[in-house]
């Protein structure tokens, strides 16, 4: 018989690598690269990274939150691999790259699965990492997946689930520049049936603000809720009614003006926008997902969905310094609107069986969508 020690010493890297959560094996490990967790956003067939030829990354929530990555573009950027963030008040700090393709349009978007077609570049949820049970960054051309918009990968951001098994965590925190955040997160199972719980719940909410490091309009504050409820009435149909609903303030600043090729620091605190400058970004995402396996080879899903942003910019986003008078020249004094509506439904459904003696999966699916998008703005009135 082996020794403890020796046992340990047995054990290699990779098997460190890749071991799960322990429990739930589709749960994201905090720890380790997940290479065993299911996904499905690299193929429908929900395989693991390990079974997947193709460049994908899994980052469990719990690693963001431990490392203080409060916002989705801190913790796809610092833990996955190859992305780079491209986050501007004009295109609603929801912008990477990859591979050389850059924006919205290139580098797609999900919630849970389920794509917000882009409207004028802009994409403003989800924001917050604390209501995420993982990460899904799927790096290359995905189009065969998700059509138009992915030629440079995809961004799949899974929320926490309905939970049986009561939890109720909390977090408050305050830093410099006025930083305070404050969230909590309660879940468990409501009623019993034969075979187990019949519903259960999960309700997350988080509030962040700060002063900001540039004076004045530096400041920034937002608010995420997630909640879901989860229907049971047998051990093979479930239904999932969700609602997201995400409001965003952020700093209104464009950047500082150069003189004479630098910034000299006795201006590099400042902020040129004017003083009434707003910028106001509010989404909500209604969802209601079915999950029925008639046997065990078959799994049948559907989404119907409907998805809302409205954002209102009101500031002056062009600064430049004038040699001439010593002082600064503001431009793009704008006010533009956007309000935009998807609505939609989704259905997949996945056999397994066997093709010339060995093990095959067969998905087939649809997707039917319809935008409403309405642009307001005062482009061809705008004075310097």
């Amino acid at each position: 018989l082996a020794s403890p020690t020796a046992a340990q010493e047995a054990v290699t890297l990779d098997e460190l690598s890749v071991a799960g959560a322990g429990g739930d094996p589709n749960r994201a490990a905090p720890n380790g690269l997940n290479l065993r967790t299911p996904d499905r956003t690299a193929s429908r067939l929900g395989l693991t990274p390990l079974e997947t030829p193709a460049s994908l990354d899994i980052v469990s929530g719990e690693t963001a939150r431990l490392r203080g990555q409060d916002t989705i573009a801190e913790a796809v950027t610092q833990d996955a691999t190859g992305i780079t963030t491209i986050a501007a008040p004009g295109n609603g700090n929801g912008a990477f790259t990859s591979r050389g393709f850059a924006g919205p349009n290139s580098i797609q978007q999900l919630y849970d699965g389920t794509r917000f077609y882009v409207g004028a570049n802009t994409v403003t949820f989800p924001f917050d990492t604390w209501n995420v049970e993982r990460i899904e960054v799927l790096r290359g051309p995905s189009s065969v997946l998700y059509g138009d918009g992915a030629i440079g990968g995809v961004i799949n951001v899974v929320p926490k689930k309905p939970v049986f098994v009561p939890i109720n965590a909390a977090r408050a925190v305050v830093g410099t520049d006025g930083v305070a955040r404050l969230a909590f997160d309660s879940g468990g199972g409501i009623g019993q049936a034969e075979f187990g719980d019949t519903f259960a719940y999960r309700l997350n909410v988080s509030g962040n603000r700060a002063e900001g490091w540039i004076r004045p309009e530096g400041d920034f504050r937002n608010l995420a809720v997630s909640a879901a409820l989860l229907f049971r009435p047998s051990a093979d149909l479930a239904f999932t009614l969700s609602h997201d609903l995400g409001y965003q303030e952020p700093a209104r600043y464009w950047g500082t003006p150069l003189v004479e090729g630098r910034i000299p620091d006795l201006i590099r605190f400042n902020n040129y926008n004017v003083r009434d400058a707003k910028i106001t970004w509010a989404d909500n995402w209604t969802q209601l997902k079915t999950e029925w396996s008639p046997s065990a080879d078959i799994t049948i899903r559907n989404t119907a969905y409907r998805l809302t942003s409205r954002r209102h910019w009101l500031d002056v986003e062009q600064y430049s310094y004038n040699r001439g008078t010593g002082l600064v020249d503001r431009g793009d004094y704008l006010e533009i609107y956007h309000s935009q509506e998807q609505v939609g439904d989704r259905l997949d459904a996945t056999f397994r069986g066997s093709l010339f003696g060995l093990p095959n999966q067969f998905v087939a699916g649809f997707d039917v969508n319809h935008i409403d998008f309405r642009h307001t703005n005062n482009f061809y009135f705008d004075q310097t």
